[in-house]
């Protein structure tokens, strides 16, 4: 945040490469919860080189980061949402935390939850934003070989 206020893209750049490779131990941390702002944290789930070891893992520190400060965080919890690839989440898990009254109020998380699902039944259907929300990650192999049996299916 501070290379960001000063415009010290060099350093943003820099920092942000080194939180996406020890994404796992920043979640473990108190202060992930208590201090990150929903700003560099969506801009740390849009990296493809985010080091997780699944988009799963990702999707449930999106979650609990939201409920620690619910109130407070419900209103930008659809921008943390939205930076997960929803498509290489269990649509069970999408389900069991999407599909409520207090998340399905706000409008951006209900849209998700509504791609995410038809991205999941209907893949063959899926527009370019839900196409691009089942892209894996650089660093995670197994994500990979989902998308590409996704893609295989979609093609044929």
């Amino acid at each position: 945040m501070l290379a960001d206020r000063h415009s010290l893209n060099d350093l943003k750049d820099a920092t942000e490469k080194k939180m996406a490779s020890m994404y796992k131990d920043i979640c473990e941390k108190k202060e992930f919860l208590c201090d990150m702002n929903v700003d560099v944290l969506s801009a740390l789930l849009c990296r493809d080189d985010l080091r997780t070891p699944s988009e799963n893992f990702v999707f449930k520190s999106v979650m609990q980061w939201i409920k620690y400060r619910k109130r407070e965080r419900l209103d930008v919890g659809a921008k943390g949402i939205g930076a997960v690839r929803l498509g290489l989440v269990d649509s069970k898990d999408v389900i069991e935390e999407l599909d409520t009254e207090e998340m399905k109020a706000i409008p951006e998380i209900n849209m998700l939850l509504q791609e995410a699902l038809i991205r999941n039944c209907w893949p063959s259907r899926s527009s370019a934003l839900a196409l691009e929300k089942g892209k894996p990650r650089s660093m995670n192999s197994v994500g990979e070989k989902v998308f590409k049996f996704a893609r295989k299916r979609c093609l044929s």
